[in-house]
Order: C-alpha cells, then sequence, then structure tokens
C-alpha cells in the first residue's frame, strides 16, 4: 500500500510521463517502485544504469529502454567507469529520477555509491526536471560524498516524516513534496 500511495504522489505531482519522454532512472529501490506506475499507454525512452531498473522496466510495454555500458559493480548491479560516462555524455534526458544516501540542512545531498554518483553529475545538465526520491528516514544521514546542492535540484520527493525545519529552509532552493 505505501508504494502506491508513494507513487500516486510522485505521479500527481510531475503531470507524469509525456508521449516520447525521455527519462533518466537512477538506481536503488525508491526507483524500482516508481516504475510500477509509469504509464503503460505512451511512448517514453528510459535510460539507466542500473541492471535491476532495466530489468524491471521490460513490463512497459511501450518502453524503450537503453543501459550504460562500462564496469558493473556487483553490489549495486550498475554500471559505472569511463564508458558508462562517454555513454551518459551522449544522452539527453527530459526528466531525471536520482536516488541519494541521506539529506540534511548542513551537507544537503550526499552519497555513499561514488561510482553512480559520476553518472548522475552527468545527466544532470541536460534535464529540464531533476528529481530526487528519498525516504524521509535519510534525513540527517550523510554519505561519503556530497552529490548535489538544493540549487542543482527541482523537486525533492520524500516522506511526510521530515522535519519542517528542513522543509522550511531547503524550500527556498527547491520544490519539497511531502507524500
Amino acid at each position: 500500500a505505501a508504494c502506491i500511495l508513494f507513487c500516486g504522489g510522485v505521479l500527481r505531482f510531475v503531470g507524469w510521463c509525456l508521449e516520447n519522454d525521455i527519462i533518466f532512472l537512477d538506481g536503488g529501490t525508491s526507483i524500482l517502485y516508481l516504475i510500477e506506475c509509469l504509464p503503460q499507454d505512451i511512448h517514453i525512452k528510459i535510460i539507466t544504469a542500473s541492471l535491476p531498473i532495466a530489468d524491471k522496466c521490460t513490463i512497459l510495454n511501450n518502453a524503450e529502454i537503453y543501459c550504460l555500458g562500462g564496469m558493473l559493480n556487483k553490489k549495486t548491479k550498475e554500471m559505472y567507469g569511463p564508458k558508462a560516462l562517454e555513454d551518459i555524455s551522449n544522452m539527453i534526458a527530459n526528466k531525471a529520477f536520482i536516488g541519494i544516501s541521506g539529506f540534511s540542512l548542513e551537507n544537503q545531498f550526499t552519497e555513499n555509491n561514488v561510482l553512480s554518483l559520476e553518472v548522475k553529475r552527468k545527466i544532470l545538465p541536460t534535464v529540464s526536471q531533476s528529481i530526487i526520491i528519498a525516504d524521509s528516514k535519510k534525513e540527517n544521514k550523510i554519505g561519503i560524498q556530497r552529490a548535489f546542492s538544493f540549487d542543482e535540484i527541482d523537486i525533492l520527493i520524500t516522506g511526510s516524516e521530515v522535519s519542517k525545519k528542513f522543509v522550511e529552509k531547503a524550500s527556498k532552493s527547491l520544490k519539497v513534496i511531502n507524500i
């Protein structure tokens, strides 16, 4: 039930996908849940470095799935390295749905997987809408590396348990959606 509510909130907010949208989907469990809510009746293109995400996207009959090449991180099952960076450098997307390890007022968005972070940073300048999806439990968790500042992201979609102080301060730079 949480997945449906979560996805429903995301879909209502972004007006979701339009015909022929090109979407970058990061790896992670939040993105896996999001895939179940993608529309089945329109044509979209999906770019990902994540093998589990690419596999899950095969449920979408009208989606073209583009997987980045490179070295495989056996733990996360994501591609990284020079080939993945070269592939993503030649691609453009309308929207990027990105996961992160943590977020806080002091460090903003942080990431533990520094290898996949390079890919996320490469796609960001090409998109018209950058969206981070992060469970509210990630508030005040700190990853090993700063990933993005609030100014670099358009929207943070998170749970309703995030502190009012965080929402108030972060909302000066990006839209915070609590679902």
